[in-house]
């Protein structure tokens, strides 16, 4: 069987089978032919340093120290320190 952008996918939590261009997690691993310009582990980088300068860009706090209300949108979409978790084996120490 040859997987294309139209082959469907299900699995346990969809609503339904899908087409494998519709799933993102699908739809860059299955369908690449070729080697990328990034890697797996260069595209999160990139994507972390992104975040970060996103994240500079809007402070928290105001020069005098003042807290910013409300907080910007992208430190709303990042969940505080203590919710986070590591992939690393160690918890990340």
């Amino acid at each position: 069987m040859q997987l294309t952008p139209e082959t469907k996918f299900w699995a346990q939590g969809m609503d339904g089978w899908r087409k494998a261009h519709e799933i993102a997690q699908l739809k860059w691993t299955l369908m690449i032919k070729e080697p990328g310009i990034l890697n797996e582990s260069e595209v999160a980088a990139m994507c972390l340093n992104m975040l970060i300068r996103m994240c500079e860009m809007y402070p928290s706090r105001y020069r005098d120290g003042a807290i910013v209300r409300p907080l910007p949108k992208i430190k709303r979409c990042v969940p505080p320190p203590h919710t986070r978790t590591s992939a690393a084996p160690d918890g990340g120490r």
